[in-house]
């Protein structure tokens, strides 16, 4: 009754001609939503199996926060984690501890707000698409973001970064809603200053957006000041402002702030030099690359298959990208507010990041959003000009949008076999298994061998090893550095160069499987394997 409720008050009666037929709006936009929602939450502990080194390392700084107060460099809850030596992102650990203390410390509480972030965008763009096109385009939107293998993919594993794309677009809804209600510029301001903790390189990013955004509401007389513009300033500068001492204190301007409840590091090694003027035709051509290619060769961030937007889809958003500029053009010259020219600026800005940054797929994760309505705007308009032009439009249409669903079924089919093969040896599934097994059988004073392919945030977080007695015990092999090594810390060594007869040993299951030749005592867990003396 209530979810009946949800849907009546946030979708219209109105009824869709679907190929023909008049469905109503709310069951086509149900039924993508549970889809959508499906797809990126069933089996997220396994799908990918293991977990990425920077998933884990937010996993560990989380419980490292809940549990002593404190992140692995001994910060109180920080602006910005030292974590590798040149930092990492917050947010991400942040939103997972009620998690992680509700549930405890698992793969699928690592990557809880990755999936919700993901599913709620889901929904706002949905709304953002209802509230500046229409009710059709809104579903086929939704129908396209749902269906997305990039956003499936992001979904499903818990790259800190990758919350930036949700938040941004949650910042322009609201953003949107405040030209009619002004107290949702307030909303937006929150949306926008929270996507600075989820991703630094869309630091400058988020200025320019709004600046752009303004300017535009301006321009067409779509913007009144009032004293809720005034407490949306307010508030971004709030959330920024602790950001600012942060890049202050880390050119040597200011001391670190460390306090029991609050903390702006210094970090090990700052990456103040990633974004740059000096390679634009490089990195214009590696952008260039990534959204033509649709891959940027990482299986975790796109498949060779099936690609961010499946094969094709960047053809599409070509079309959607000339169409957006030819209505924000007609949209300036007329003074007149239109929907297209919003996403065009989200384009542009992100493009522009791609020209300054050598990125990768989730390093320009701020530009796919736009790509995707670039595509819903080509094949909406695409489908509606052929279903009114053609004697056989609606059927020409079908064709269209099942081809579409049928790409999504054979992506579907194959992420979760044969991909879910391909990406346990990279993600190193079964190693949660391995080291809770190998705990179980350690005796005191024994020690754990862990073989250098598996990053020691792994072990820390699958150990739930007391961060304070890591800070005591770690050895670096590599200090100073931007990526620390760690070559030891407490009763782990990753030193694989002598067999000790009385060492307990973390390896690859090939490893494993040569040493039981050997005769000793091997067990497997998934792609990882743990040995002991015969």
């Amino acid at each position: 009754m209530k979810m009946n409720s949800f849907i009546n008050k946030h979708v219209t009666e109105e009824k869709i001609d679907i190929f023909g037929r008049k469905i109503q709006a709310k069951y086509i936009f149900f039924v993508l939503m549970i889809v959508g929602i499906l797809v990126r939450a069933v089996g997220l502990s396994t799908v990918p199996g293991g977990l990425n080194q920077d998933e884990a390392f937010s996993g560990y700084e989380a419980y490292s926060l809940l549990h002593y107060g404190m992140d692995s460099a001994g910060y109180a809850f920080p602006v910005y984690f030292v974590s590798w030596g040149s930092g990492m992102n917050v947010l991400n650990s942040y939103l997972m501890m009620p998690f992680i203390g509700i549930f405890g410390v698992h793969t699928w509480t690592v990557r809880m707000p990755q999936m919700i972030t993901a599913c709620v965008s889901l929904y706002i763009f949905y709304r953002l698409f209802s509230r500046i096109f229409n009710q059709k385009q809104a579903l086929i939107g939704l129908l396209i973001l749902a269906i997305s293998p990039w956003h499936i993919m992001m979904a499903r594993w818990g790259l800190e970064s990758n919350l930036a794309p949700g938040f941004l677009l949650f910042g322009l809804y609201a953003f949107i809603l405040g030209t009619e209600k002004s107290k949702f510029y307030i909303v937006s301001a929150v949306c926008y200053g929270l996507s600075l903790y989820a991703y630094a390189t869309i630091w400058p990013v988020v200025p320019v957006l709004l600046v752009l955004q303004f300017v535009y509401l301006l321009w067409v007389k779509k913007f009144k000041f009032d004293l809720n513009i005034v407490i949306a300033v307010a508030v971004l500068i709030v959330f920024a402002l602790p950001l600012l001492f942060f890049l202050l204190i880390n050119k040597g301007y200011m001391e670190e702030i460390a306090t029991p409840f609050f903390s702006i590091p210094k970090l090990i090694y700052m990456r103040s030099s990633e974004i740059s003027f000096n390679n634009i035709s490089g990195n214009l051509k590696n952008l260039w690359s990534i959204l033509w290619n649709q891959s940027d060769g990482l299986l975790w961030n796109a498949t060779e298959k099936f690609g961010l937007y499946y094969k094709g889809g960047t053809i599409v958003a070509i079309a959607g990208f000339a169409f957006c500029i030819y209505r924000t053009v007609r949209s300036i010259i007329k003074r007149e507010f239109d929907g297209h020219a919003l996403i065009l600026i989200q384009f542009i800005v992100a493009f522009g990041l791609g020209c300054l940054v050598m990125v990768n797929v989730n390093r320009i994760n701020c530009i796919h959003i736009s790509m995707i309505a670039f595509i819903a705007i080509a094949l909406y308009q695409v489908l509606n000009f052929v279903s009114t032009k053609f004697k056989y439009g609606c059927g020409l249409s079908a064709a269209v949008v099942a081809a579409a669903c049928v790409g999504f079924v054979m992506f579907s089919g194959y992420y979760f076999t044969d991909y879910r093969e391909e990406i346990a040896p990279v993600f190193h599934d079964g190693l949660d298994k391995a080291v809770e097994y190998a705990e179980e059988i350690r005796e005191d004073g024994q020690t754990i061998y862990v073989s250098p392919i598996y990053s020691y945030s792994k072990i820390l977080l699958m150990s739930k090893y007391p961060v304070t007695e890591y800070r005591e015990t770690v050895e670096y092999t590599n200090y100073p550095s931007a990526f620390l090594s760690v070559g030891s810390f407490g009763h782990y060594s990753f030193d694989l160069s002598q067999l000790w007869d009385n060492g307990i040993f973390i390896v690859d299951k090939n490893y494993g499987q040569t040493m039981k030749e050997y005769g000793w005592n091997v067990k497997i867990f998934g792609e990882t394997a743990v040995f002991t003396a015969p």
